[in-house]
């Protein structure tokens, strides 16, 4: 049995996530017991659904409405102390790439890939600026003609 992981298996999927509160939804004996350091992929899109609007934006206004609601005490949570802040941040409220792992008690959980997106985004465009200022500083006609001459670009050209 081989233990390295076959990423084209894995199955990501665009979701509504929400952080589990056992205040807002529920908690009884079969419920994983591990549910309170969790994140809940609460509604599932496909890629056809994603691409509508109004298959999504309709549910995040919704959850937005429904949490501006919550009582103070509903909005306690056992093991995040700044829940409330959290969940009044209106950026909360958004799709993820997820990963989504069904647990024992039947929740669908999510592990969150959308972080890694944006790292790579981040490393994408600081690279590319990297190539258009070296291809500014190679067309100038001064660093052209030291490769001409020499072979080389002068330091300021180099990578």
């Amino acid at each position: 049995m081989s233990m390295t992981s076959n990423t084209s298996t894995m199955n990501y999927q665009i979701a509504l996530c929400e952080i589990f509160n056992q205040n807002i939804h529920g908690f009884n004996e079969d419920s994983s017991q591990d549910m309170n350091q969790r994140i809940l992929a609460s509604y599932t899109f496909s890629r056809e659904e994603f691409m509508d609007k109004n298959e999504w934006m309709p549910m995040i206004a919704n959850m937005r409405t429904a949490y501006s609601h919550y009582s103070p005490y509903v909005k306690n949570h056992p093991s995040i102390r700044n829940y409330k802040n959290i969940v009044d941040n209106p950026d909360y409220y958004k799709l993820d790439i997820v990963q989504v792992e069904e647990m024992p008690g039947g929740e669908a959980c999510a592990i969150i890939k959308t972080g890694g997106i944006k790292r790579f985004q981040r490393l994408w465009k600081k690279h590319l600026k990297h190539q258009r200022k070296l291809l500014q500083e190679r067309s100038k006609p001064e660093n052209l003609r030291q490769r001409e001459l020499t072979g080389k670009w002068p330091t300021s050209c180099s990578k």
